[in-house]
């Protein structure tokens, strides 16, 4: 599956005093500190650094967004197949 993922938290070490916000993307979005965020289901994932972004904002506030790519783990129940509906949960967690 394929997910845009947006995460928000505060580094004071950013903080700026400049009226907007800066921008980052690319390569450049690993000049920074990223929270250590994984999907616990994943067999596989792929974050395309083409679609990454990040923005902060004065105060230190920072916002990154990321199109990933992501093959999970779920068990399916097959008993009704083909009149099922599947729902797999995909978990999202700090590996710290």
């Amino acid at each position: 599956m394929f997910v845009y993922l947006r995460q928000q938290w505060v580094d004071r070490r950013v903080a700026h005093g400049v009226n907007a916000s800066l921008a980052l993307g690319g390569t450049d979005v690993n000049r920074i500190w990223l929270p250590d965020a994984y999907f616990t289901n994943a067999n596989d994932y792929e974050v395309f650094t083409s679609n990454q972004l990040v923005l902060i904002d004065s105060q230190g506030r920072i916002f990154y967004f990321a199109f990933v790519r992501i093959a999970a783990a779920c068990q399916m129940d097959l008993v009704k197949f083909p009149l099922d509906v599947q729902r797999c949960q995909l978990t999202l967690e700090s590996c710290k």
